[in-house]
């Protein structure tokens, strides 16, 4: 059980770090290059 919850754990802190990452290089983009992020190019 502990082990189940400490893999689960895991995989959350990597998926949250993954999402951040995104956030964080998009932010970077509108602020440096002065992206438009859209769904629609």
């Amino acid at each position: 059980m502990i082990a189940l919850m400490r893999t689960s754990g895991f995989s959350l802190a990597i998926s949250l770090s993954s999402v951040a990452q995104l956030i964080a290089i998009n932010a970077i983009a509108v602020l440096v290059f002065d992206e438009r992020l859209g769904w629609h190019q």
